[in-house]
């Protein structure tokens, strides 16, 4: 019930007439402005009363994996969003926790910083990007052994 209740403030900010979870507990909503996807869910085994919200940012290359797994960290403690790179892809993802309970007005003012966020990372990996790589020999995969 709480993620519905979620669900409806959430709404009210998009201006949709109401968002409901999928079959797995899901909302998936694609910004018009952007084209970005934003994945709320809810883990209450995780982190109880809180909704977590995810976007893919931006793709990189394999030989950058070890200066983009740097920046990553560097802005992880700045930031209060998570910035992630899922081990089997060269794709970094943006997260945010957000407290169940919140109103529309804060919920609106917590997305529209998250996309701003979402903007800013994807401006910085581009530039660093376009800089000569720091390391010339592609690092092993983290996990080279996979499934």
């Amino acid at each position: 019930m709480m993620f519905e209740t979620f669900l409806l403030e959430l709404a009210k900010v998009l201006h949709f007439p109401t968002l409901a979870p999928d079959d797995k507990g899901a909302c998936l909503i694609i910004m018009k402005e952007g084209d970005i996807p934003l994945l709320f869910e809810l883990d209450e085994k995780l982190v109880p009363n809180k909704i977590l919200v995810s976007t893919p940012v931006i793709d990189f290359s394999i030989d950058r994996r070890s200066e983009i797994y740097e920046m990553c960290l560097t802005l992880n403690s700045k930031c209060e969003e998570t910035l992630s790179v899922r081990p089997d892809e060269d794709l970094i993802y943006l997260h945010r926790r957000i407290a169940a309970e919140i109103q529309a007005a804060q919920l609106e003012i917590i997305v529209q910083g998250f996309l701003a966020q979402v903007d800013q990372i994807k401006k910085h990996v581009e530039e660093l990007l376009k800089k000569v790589p720091k390391h010339l020999t592609i690092p092993p995969h983290p996990f080279p052994n996979k499934v």
